[in-house]
């Protein structure tokens, strides 16, 4: 029994993989081959795959979905790309789903078709880099700020405010195990200087890295 199970959300698109024509395959495998490495592959595949005419838009989200998926699951795994395809093909075969109830020839190229995809380098250095960020307990989403003045009062609370301070409201929005979440830390502008001077240093790291990749003749994936 294959140890690999395909996600439900991805089947239409593994269907639209292994069934289309094969000279769309061979267009599109070819079409992939020539994108660059990036930290981003859902981008450059969805740029690379609206190349391929006889693709349609509706079609080329759900292929997308299921490339990255099935890039993924190679990127995380330890066995050999021969025994991923393997245990993908077997997979496929022992499904009950619907969407993978296919013609038998097309049942029995699938792993040929996989290893078209999964064996394309730029695709897997890629899909790795994203394995490797989300190994990660929490993944940054985004940040805001939110700043008030709170004043404060006398004995008298019916009187004017004797004094106020400024507060800020620093919210970090991250995912975990797939969950949008978000926590607040209350701050006062010299606590803002501290964290904006630690996210400088942060960069200036990361500058005096990226000489060291540069050294080593490493391409230095980036997020945006």
């Amino acid at each position: 029994m294959a140890s690999l199970r395909i996600s439900n959300k991805h089947l239409s698109g593994l269907a639209k993989l292994l069934s289309m024509p094969e000279d769309t395959a061979i267009e599109l495998t070819s079409v992939l081959g020539n994108a660059p490495v990036s930290f981003d592959p859902r981008k450059v595949l969805k740029t690379a795959i609206s190349r391929v005419a006889s693709i349609s838009p509706t079609d080329a989200a759900s292929i997308n979905e299921a490339l990255i998926s099935l890039l993924l699951l190679r990127a995380r795994s330890d066995e050999s790309q021969t025994d991923v395809i393997d245990e993908l093909s077997a997979a496929i075969q022992e499904s009950d789903a619907e969407e993978l109830q296919l013609p038998d020839e097309v049942r029995a190229n699938a792993k040929n078709r996989l290893s078209m995809f999964l064996g394309i380098p730029s695709l897997l250095v890629s899909s790795k880099a994203i394995s490797v960020r989300l190994e990660n307990d929490k993944l940054f989403s985004k940040a805001r700020v939110v700043s008030d003045i709170r004043p404060i009062f006398g004995e008298n609370v019916k009187e004017s405010p004797q004094a106020a301070i400024i507060l800020h409201q620093l919210g970090i929005h991250y995912f975990q195990d797939g969950d949008h979440k978000e926590f607040f830390v209350a701050m006062d502008t010299d606590e803002i200087q501290e964290l904006i001077s630690s996210l400088e240093r942060a960069k200036a790291k990361a500058e005096s890295l990226e000489t060291v990749l540069a050294a080593a003749n490493l391409l230095h994936l980036k997020d945006k």
